[in-house]
């Protein structure tokens, strides 16, 4: 098989870009839970094997992995045991880490991945997966909640912390595995619930010099433009750091976390996008997705969710009364798109 190019995992539930397609009642998918407890071991040894002879082939470059969509972890406050569906995902990713050495890929796209912490993210041979990569697409299940009701909260927080931002986005300086930042040009990144601030990420170290494309679905922006604060997330400095690349940006549902609790915001929509158009030279396809708020449009009010703050045990809560100063959000968002569609 000295020609294979590609090789795609699709979970029955998912289409090729991960999203699901069926209802659960429908039809079966071959994860724990799904199948006859009788066939799980036998499928899951056999993907296992599967996956560690990929190095097998020479010629692969692209690997596609669409998952289970579903999370299916408990949610009980306490301790309970990793599902089996999260064990199904890690013996994959433990199958892939096999003969990483030998593998040379350069898309690699894992679709429904868990939030939840494995001290195989800590391994030289996963990390290897990805060192050679230009493209990367990484979404992820996690249906967090800071309330504390949502299994494995500590290993959630620690995936997003430390196997996110400090293993994959940016792995250890000592680490053997080698890093993709000279070789990445196309980085995306989705949450299904906002993150940024907790769990936190970090994109203030970040570098890539050949990245071209970046989307990012549910990451906060901050509320202010100092890059030095410790509670700093960093998105907004790092677009605009790479304005000599970046061709083509996607915002889907990203907001600005208020940290202020009583007062306004210390840095607006417009404000970023106003920042985007001056620098962002080379930008030529943008895509921005804002979260509605569905009670306005029944009053013909069509309000936009753009800002967020955090409220003790509640989560993140949308911030539904407008601010003063962010009435210049919209039009400045429209100013930058016509901006961009004008290179096109």
């Amino acid at each position: 098989m000295p020609f294979i190019k590609e090789v795609r995992f699709r979970d029955i539930y998912t289409d090729e870009d991960g999203n699901v397609i069926s209802d659960l009642s429908s039809i079966r998918s071959i994860v724990p839970g799904q199948v006859y407890e009788r066939d799980q071991e036998l499928i899951l040894h056999t993907l296992i094997s599967a996956f560690s002879h990929l190095s097998a082939l020479p010629a692969l470059d692209t690997l596609v992995l669409n998952l289970f969509p579903y999370l299916t972890e408990e949610t009980f406050h306490e301790v309970v045991q990793p599902s089996g569906v999260l064990d199904f995902q890690l013996g994959i990713l433990k199958a892939l880490s096999t003969n990483s050495d030998a593998l040379s890929l350069t898309s690699l796209t894992i679709d429904n991945l868990i939030a939840f912490y494995n001290e195989l993210y800590d391994d030289p041979s996963f990390l290897q997966i990805f060192s050679a990569l230009s493209r990367l697409r990484v979404t992820v299940v996690s249906n967090i909640s800071i309330e504390g009701g949502v299994p494995f909260e500590d290993d959630i927080i620690e995936f997003w912390e430390k196997a996110i931002s400090h293993r994959i986005l940016a792995p250890p300086a000592d680490s053997l595995a080698g890093s993709f930042a000279k070789s990445l040009t196309s980085l995306t990144i989705h949450s299904d619930k906002d993150v940024g601030f907790t769990p936190r990420i970090v994109f203030s170290g970040l570098t890539y010099p050949l990245l071209t494309s970046l989307s990012l679905q549910y990451i906060f922006f901050d509320d202010h433009n100092d890059i030095n604060t410790s509670a700093s997330i960093g998105v907004e400095d790092f677009i605009v750091r790479h304005r000599s690349t970046l061709t083509d940006l996607e915002l889907i549902f990203c907001r600005i976390l208020v940290l202020d609790d009583e007062g306004t915001s210390g840095r607006f929509w417009s404000q970023i996008w106003s920042h985007f158009a001056n620098e962002l030279k080379v930008l030529v396809n943008l895509h921005v997705l804002e979260v509605m708020d569905l009670v306005s449009v029944l009053y013909n009010r069509d309000r936009i969710l753009r800002y967020a703050r955090l409220v003790q045990w509640g989560g993140y809560m949308p911030i539904y009364e407008p601010m003063a100063g962010e009435a210049n959000d919209g039009p400045a968002l429209q100013a930058l798109q016509e901006v961009v569609a004008t290179r096109c």
